[in-house]
């Protein structure tokens, strides 16, 4: 609990044993597709006679999230894979 008394949300730790292939075809495409997707529902509901601003903001809000992960799975892969190299030069 904060000092205050509320509650703090447990956090889960999850370590996946991955190769940098199943990486990007399951987290990233996946995440891209997610991302794709709420940006396609957000412009729909935009789109729409009397839209949900509030959902098609939180559908906005989801693919920013997802490309944002995307990126920051990518540019893990590109470091992981570059600190390969200088290992196998050295």
């Amino acid at each position: 609990m904060t000092e205050d008394s509320t509650p703090t949300k447990p956090t889960v730790t999850v370590t996946l044993d991955l190769t940098d292939d199943d990486v990007h075809a399951v987290l990233v495409n996946s995440l891209a597709e997610a991302a794709d997707a709420a940006e396609y529902r957000a412009v729909r509901e935009g789109d729409g006679e009397n839209p949900n601003e509030d959902w098609a903001e939180d559908q906005e809000r989801m693919a920013q999230i997802g490309r944002l992960l995307v990126t920051t799975i990518e540019s893990q892969i590109d470091d992981a894979g570059r600190a390969r190299q200088q290992e196998n030069q050295s």
